[in-house]
């Protein structure tokens, strides 16, 4: 069955189960069609179809510029929607938007995981690739001049000579757990405090290194109430070109990271690298300038991208979310359950999905940093899973942590 069938011309089908392939000829004979993604689970019927019709036509057809075919054969129902979304994005990724859907496969169960798995990633997409608003580059070129006329300090590309590593706090539900052992161990590394977990943690009586910001606006309602924000005199900001310099007064030190693909980060010139992958949450700016800076471990705690399956909230207590009642922007989405660590399912969201699949990426481009994924979050491919109560003490640093802060 093809839908939608009130139009000649359908920019996309996916086509689940080959059979012996007679439907496609029959649908390139009745639609105009410019981009197919075929799977079929089954090798055997895969073969069979070679018999039947003529593939050779089929690849003519779809080696005309302007068309293209996707074919997996013999891979789970997973990682197949995997690799059609790796082919989506690669020829336009608004294609999910109005497709055909032709499906040949006999097995319920496999077919249902294909149709599952294709929901979920279509949410996905759909939300990275409606994400950034005209309004929002006006903005971030706005504050980037601003940031340029008061001269604050930016990446040059250079990394930190020798071994250190970073702990990245961000504010998920997990943080909770995890305070003691950031407190005992926070010498032994640099602390990233990612958005709205600095909050949690100098309520703790931990001081980071680093707040890291990424929000164009960060306003100061979202700061730690009154009673600490003296402390953020000792912690010095890290942040993005696009974010407003008006509290930046509050920190010891300012040091502007460069957007990738920004219309800011273009007024600098080539001699400032544009750092990537700092969307769409700020711990993906966190994990983003680790890697920048040249960390050689990065500890990822409260990154949890999800939430238990009964629920429980999405952030860590004492947060603006938990103490002023403020509403995350991914609170009202569609829900669905990913794999979580330790073989536990999570639940999450569009949003925090696709800011999982940006860690992922940046951790699988620098496959030499070793990463920890601390607590009960959603896994995160490319990072050990660590339980809290079993992860043992960091190594002494060779040097005094004062001198890897002193060379960022």
């Amino acid at each position: 069955l093809i839908e939608p069938q009130d139009s000649a011309f359908l920019p996309f089908v996916r086509v689940y189960g080959v059979g012996l392939g007679t439907q496609l000829l029959t649908m390139l004979k009745e639609k105009r069609v410019n981009y197919v993604s075929v799977i079929e689970p089954d090798v055997d019927l895969f073969f069979s179809s070679l018999f039947v019709i003529p593939w050779s036509i089929l690849h003519q057809y779809f080696s005309v510029r302007g068309n293209r075919l996707s074919l997996i054969v013999g891979d789970t129902p997973e990682n197949s929607i995997k690799r059609e979304r790796a082919f989506i994005n690669q020829s336009f990724p608004f294609l999910t938007s109005n497709f055909g859907l032709l499906t040949s496969i006999n097995d319920d169960a496999v077919l249902e995981r294909l149709l599952s798995a294709a929901e979920v990633e279509d949410a996905v997409s759909y939300r990275s690739s409606t994400a950034g608003w005209y309004d929002d580059q006006k903005i971030g070129l706005f504050h980037s001049l601003r940031n340029i006329k008061i001269r604050r300090r930016v990446f040059t590309g250079e990394k930190v000579n020798g071994f250190f590593r970073v702990f990245i706090i961000g504010s998920g539900p997990s943080l909770d757990n995890s305070i003691p052992y950031i407190r005992q161990h926070c010498d032994q590394a640099i602390i990233f405090a990612c958005g709205t977990a600095i909050t949690p943690l100098l309520d703790a009586g931990i001081v980071p290194d680093f707040h890291v910001v990424q929000e164009r606006f960060w306003s100061e309602a979202t700061l730690p109430n009154l009673k600490n924000k003296h402390l953020l005199r000792q912690i010095r900001l890290l942040k993005l070109n696009v974010v407003c310099p008006e509290n930046d007064y509050l920190y010891k030190e300012v040091y502007v990271f460069q957007k990738f693909m920004d219309p800011g980060s273009a007024l600098m010139g080539a001699g400032f690298p544009a750092t990537q992958g700092v969307n769409p949450t700020v711990t993906n700016a966190g994990v983003a300038f680790a890697l920048e800076l040249g960390a050689d471990e990065v500890y990822l705690f409260g990154v949890d991208y999800g939430s238990g399956l009964g629920g429980g909230g999405w952030h860590s207590s004492k947060t603006i979310y938990d103490t002023e009642g403020v509403k995350a922007s991914y609170a009202d989405e569609d829900l669905f359950e990913t794999k979580g660590n330790f073989g536990v399912s999570v639940m999450t969201t569009p949003a925090l999905s696709w800011s999982k699949q940006v860690t992922e990426k940046l951790i699988g481009r620098n496959t030499d940093v070793k990463f920890f994924n601390v607590g009960d979050g959603a896994s995160i491919t490319g990072a050990a899973e660590c339980r809290m109560d079993n992860l043992a003490a960091v190594s002494v640093l060779p040097n005094p942590k004062a001198d890897a802060v002193k060379k960022i």
